[in-house]
């Protein structure tokens, strides 16, 4: 591979990918921090499945930290050894391949996270809206106990 240059022009993109994995990183914690702190009976479900996100999210920066690697050796590879080309330029294809795997496999662990967190988040919403309404209904019951019974 005479053009040693093209793995480490991936870079930026892999980077990329990386802070913005980070920042969802650091936005679950936390949620996951203020929901622990608020103590809602009825949202340990929700905990339980936001702490398997940050799994999808430390599984998926850690495929790209490989796919960095991979492609910043791919490129070291091939420009200290560009004069000789041997068996170094099929190890540097072979890196170049493992990067961009690497990459693969992190989209496909945002997509699932992506994926997961919509539902996640419509539950959470969802018992968050059915808790105002009971909260709601019972105050309108101690204002005018009456009233409910009888309507109209």
């Amino acid at each position: 591979m005479t053009e040693w240059y093209i793995p480490v022009t991936l870079l930026p993109g892999v980077g990329l990918l990386i802070m913005s994995t980070t920042n969802l990183l650091n936005a679950i914690s936390t949620e996951l921090s203020t929901l622990i702190r608020e103590g809602h009976p009825n949202m340990d479900n929700i905990i339980e499945r936001k702490i398997a996100q940050v799994r999808l999210l430390n599984l998926a920066l850690s495929s790209l930290y490989i796919s960095s690697a991979s492609y910043v050796l791919a490129g070291l590879i091939g420009a200290l050894l560009s004069s000789n080309p041997s068996i170094f330029e099929q190890v540097q294809f072979a890196l170049l391949l493992v990067g961009t795997l690497a990459v693969l496999i992190g989209l496909v662990l945002l997509t699932l996270f992506s994926y997961h967190s919509v539902s996640i988040k419509r539950e959470q919403f969802k018992r968050r809206w059915m808790d105002t309404n009971k909260k709601a209904s019972n105050t309108l019951r101690r204002q005018d106990p009456k009233r409910l019974r009888n309507p109209g």
